[in-house]
């Protein structure tokens, strides 16, 4: 599964705010996935918005 699919089918779940394009790494593997599935259901929004900003920081 991809990083953006994730993000779009439940940004609603977790008010964050969708990104408008993909990130340059889109991969989402299982314990990635896990771990925010994880961080939405204990609603740790900052914590998920922290991994959102690593995924599209500009290197």
């Amino acid at each position: 599964m991809s990083f953006f699919s994730f993000l779009s089918d439940n940004y609603e779940l977790s008010k964050f705010v969708l990104p408008k394009k993909r990130p340059e790494n889109d991969h989402l593997d299982k314990t990635e996935r896990n771990k925010l599935e994880k961080l939405m259901q204990e609603k740790d929004f900052y914590e998920i918005n922290s991994i959102i900003k690593g995924r599209y920081k500009t290197v």
